[in-house]
């Protein structure tokens, strides 16, 4: 007995546009799903996406107003330039005048300082007095300025005259030594010589050999008139130096 070959037929309809919706579904859903998982890797990292884009907002905020600025510096600067060259040498010339105007008026008010100190002692001392003494040194090595201010508060007008003489004790060459005032004064006698009736300031210039180290200077001071009795008076090197 034979069994019939059998004459039946699948059809298949396919559909070209449901296909391609079907592609375009599966791709989208692989980009979602892929941006998805850069973000959660990036957030997970410490990268915040909102955050990133306020920063960048501000720092760009920040940019433009840097830029607005920059633009009106240039400008300014623009006309700054303009006038420059004409006004540079009395700028100079102003910036000069004001420095030496600042240093004077520094220097007046210690004078003023310093002299009120004397005036306002006047009670306190009578006769030929030290009111003060400093030694200030200058750029070169072993060299010095020294101010020596003499006082008088007296009721009468007389004038009183006479000299002064210093002396250094100090070490030189681990040796103990004593300069007398011809040794390290750059003065002569004359220099040295006062004649005041109230006060009077004497300055002038020490020079020690090289190498002596100054531990006390001593300052005597001579009355012309031999019935005054000299005034000595020694103090400690560190005590004097400014």
């Amino acid at each position: 007995m034979k069994i019939k070959d059998s004459t039946h037929v699948i059809v298949k309809f396919r559909h070209p546009a449901r296909q391609s919706l079907l592609v375009s579904l599966i791709v989208l859903v692989i980009g979602v799903s892929g941006w998805f998982l850069y973000e959660y890797g990036r957030s997970r990292s410490g990268f915040d996406s909102a955050e990133a884009k306020r920063e960048r907002n501000v720092l760009q905020s920040r940019i433009n107003e840097m830029d607005q600025q920059i633009a009106r510096l240039i400008q300014q600067n623009e006309i700054l330039v303009q006038g420059k060259e004409i006004d540079r040498h009395a700028y100079a010339e102003v910036d000069r005048s004001l420095a030496g105007l600042q240093s004077e008026n520094m220097e007046l008010k210690e004078e003023v300082a310093f002299y009120r100190g004397i005036v306002g002692s006047a009670e306190e001392a009578r006769g030929l007095q030290i009111r003060n003494f400093k030694v200030i040194h200058n750029e070169l090595a072993q060299s010095y300025r020294y101010r020596l201010i003499l006082t008088q508060f007296v009721r009468s007008n007389r004038f009183i005259s006479g000299h002064v003489s210093l002396a250094v004790a100090g070490v030189h060459k681990g040796m103990e030594k004593l300069l007398t005032q011809e040794e390290f004064v750059k003065q002569t006698t004359d220099d040295m010589k006062y004649r005041f009736k109230y006060f009077q300031e004497l300055q002038g210039e020490i020079v020690f050999p090289e190498g002596f180290v100054p531990l006390k200077i001593t300052l005597s001071i001579i009355p012309l008139d031999t019935s005054r009795k000299p005034i000595e008076k020694t103090f400690n090197w560190s005590e004097v130096i400014t």
